[in-house]
């Protein structure tokens, strides 16, 4: 048990089992997944134009305790730096209050824009070889914050012909590296603050699928150790559309943040957002994608933690839908900015 107690996806599997097991717990249900892929391709920055890759592991499991508890737990295992990591990426518990209101808590993907609640870290569930950048995560270096360790209210609710999905949260936020969020939610002792992120988007009920939104995320990254030289005040806001129909997969969003000095007041600016879309054909689905994103590059916390100053990127590519449990994927792209081609071939698939 103590080894089981020591690892969050275990621990929360052997839960969920036992919720799903118990006669008292009869209409439970429990879900346990494994996620991969294998890559082949070129970034443009390898010699070798025909490089093959393996893919994170994703562990994932959820578990319908009562129509009123949903637990859920995902772990990755994914090689980086030569070795083989494991990676804690969401674990929360999510209690439904009312029709119209359920409490959430723990680590989750933070509640900004569309992409980064609907699609979490399995590629076999995106339409594309990888993430746009501006929705990656932060060992990627991305601009907004993808997890979130706190606690959110969120909901539904239909008023006439229109549905509204709404979130407010509060978590620990950010570190004074970009990647701190990733220790376990681990947060700098010096942060007092914490961070606020809300979440609104209308749905309108006569089109299918349609959802338009927006979102803010209000932080301060502690100044630890001396590292950025004051503390800083972070604001972003985020705007994105979503039209996921049978005959079209139409993704947009767009982001602007800033990064403030709280003793020198200087400001740092930076932006990002993507297009993407898609066309199913029976099995087959054609995409294409534009990505943009700038940052200051005075910016001392997206320097210290080594984050491109500016992505320009557009991709296109064909995906065949083998069956619910893998898809192949054909892409290629160009890096307007670093004047670089791209492709590759992936094989997802889930177990």
């Amino acid at each position: 048990m103590k080894a089981i107690a020591g690892h969050p996806l275990l621990a929360a599997v052997a839960v969920s089992v036992a919720l799903w097991s118990s006669p008292a717990r009869a209409e439970a249900s429990f879900d346990l997944h494994l996620y991969s892929d294998v890559n082949l391709g070129t970034d443009g920055t390898s010699p070798d134009p025909f490089r093959f890759g393996i893919g994170a592991l994703d562990l994932f499991a959820a578990a319908q305790a009562s129509p009123h508890l949903r637990l859920l737990a995902e772990e990755v295992l994914e090689f980086m730096d030569g070795r083989f990591d494991m990676e804690l990426e969401r674990l929360y518990v999510d209690v439904k209050l009312t029709d119209w209101l359920a409490l959430r808590v723990g680590r989750t993907h933070t509640p900004l824009g569309y992409y980064l609640n609907a699609f979490h870290h399995a590629l076999l569930l995106q339409l594309s070889t990888e993430r746009p950048f501006v929705v990656g995560f932060e060992d990627q270096g991305a601009f907004i914050p993808a997890h979130f360790v706190g606690a959110d209210l969120h909901g539904r609710t239909e008023v006439g012909k229109v549905a509204f999905d709404y979130t407010l949260g509060v978590g620990n936020g950010r570190g004074t590296q970009l990647t701190d969020i990733l220790n376990n939610g681990q947060v700098d002792p010096q942060k007092l603050a914490k961070a606020l992120v809300a979440r609104l988007a209308i749905l309108p009920l006569f089109l299918e699928d349609l959802e338009i939104g927006a979102s803010a995320y209000l932080d301060r990254i502690p100044n630890s150790g001396g590292a950025l030289g004051e503390e800083l005040r972070e604001r972003i806001l985020g705007a994105h559309l979503a039209w996921m129909a049978a005959r079209w997969l139409v993704i947009g969003e767009l982001y602007f943040g800033q990064h403030t000095g709280l003793s020198s007041g200087q400001a740092y600016p930076f932006a990002g957002g993507f297009l993407q879309a898609g066309v199913p054909i029976g099995f087959v689905v054609p995409y294409a994608r534009y990505e943009q994103a700038r940052r200051s590059s005075e910016d001392p916390f997206f320097n210290l933690g080594g984050t491109l100053t500016r992505e320009n990127l557009i991709l296109g590519g064909v995906r065949f839908n083998l069956d619910e449990q893998a898809a192949v994927k054909l892409e290629y792209g160009r890096d307007l900015f670093l004047a670089r081609n791209r492709w590759g071939a992936q094989l997802a698939f889930v177990f």
